[in-house]
């Protein structure tokens, strides 16, 4: 009997250190995040999936989806495309379900918080780690992310509360705005002078600092890590500069 109590304390102990998810089980809204790169035929309208080292990217034979993003070039298959027999399957394009950082009407409210699916014990949210000040920070999944420091990056803490979705319409639930924000956008984008115009309207970006853009780099035969680059530090690693969008999935 005591070392029943023992245990039922152990447990109830441990369970204090863990987060559960934020939302209750239910039908939530989900989302894949996809790459856009009309110049990398290797790239574009690929889906980011987690690895089980925790890292963030895209692996060798996932699908391509070219939808709601611009056309490029057909690639012959290679023989690399696929994993051979035996091998291990490349992980699936992940899943998210979305919550606002902050509550209405506060400044964290117009940033987003990205938690994987299914929705386990544990929760898993979608972060940038590394220093706050390297300038170049990877992304990856962040586990158990309310023990994981306050959420906003500093000094190495992984910041998974500071990321934002363009056109994304939270009283709607998460659904597109189905206002005029796409005409000033394209705008926007046609002064800048993007190649190829227009960006996408539903873009996956970070807040976290004033500017900055999410970089892929070579990890293998098509693989490839994401990671957000501020322009602070120099690069020597080969990498290419995407945009990235998010859309909607079925569980």
């Amino acid at each position: 009997m005591k070392w029943s109590s023992s245990l039922s304390a152990l447990l109830a102990s441990t369970a204090a250190f863990v987060s559960a998810s934020p939302v209750a089980s239910r039908e939530l809204k989900l989302y894949n995040l996809k790459i856009v790169a009309p110049l990398a035929s290797n790239l574009n309208g690929r889906y980011l999936s987690i690895n089980p080292d925790g890292s963030v990217g895209i692996y060798s034979n996932h699908p391509v989806d070219t939808g709601g993003v611009p056309p490029s070039a057909p690639v012959p298959p290679s023989a690399s495309s696929s994993p051979a027999s035996g091998q291990a399957q490349p992980p699936p394009a992940a899943k998210f379900y979305v919550t606002q950082s902050g509550p209405t009407g506060s400044p964290a409210a117009s940033y987003y918080e990205l938690h994987t699916y299914p929705i386990g014990i544990v929760d898993h949210a979608l972060g940038l780690n590394g220093s706050a000040t390297a300038g170049l920070r990877h992304l990856v999944d962040v586990v158990n992310p309310g023990a994981a420091g306050a959420g906003t990056g500093g000094d190495n803490a992984p910041d998974w509360k500071s990321f934002t979705l363009d056109n994304f319409d939270t009283l709607a639930g998460g659904d597109d705005k189905g206002d005029d924000n796409g005409a000033e956008g394209r705008a926007e984008i046609d002064i800048a002078k993007r190649i190829p115009p227009p960006l996408p309207l539903n873009g996956f970006s970070y807040g976290g600092s004033d500017h900055g853009k999410w970089l892929v780099f070579p990890r293998g035969s098509n693989t490839f890590v994401v990671a957000w680059y501020d322009g602070t530090s120099i690069i020597t690693q080969n990498y290419r500069s995407v945009d990235i969008i998010y859309e909607p999935t079925t569980a």
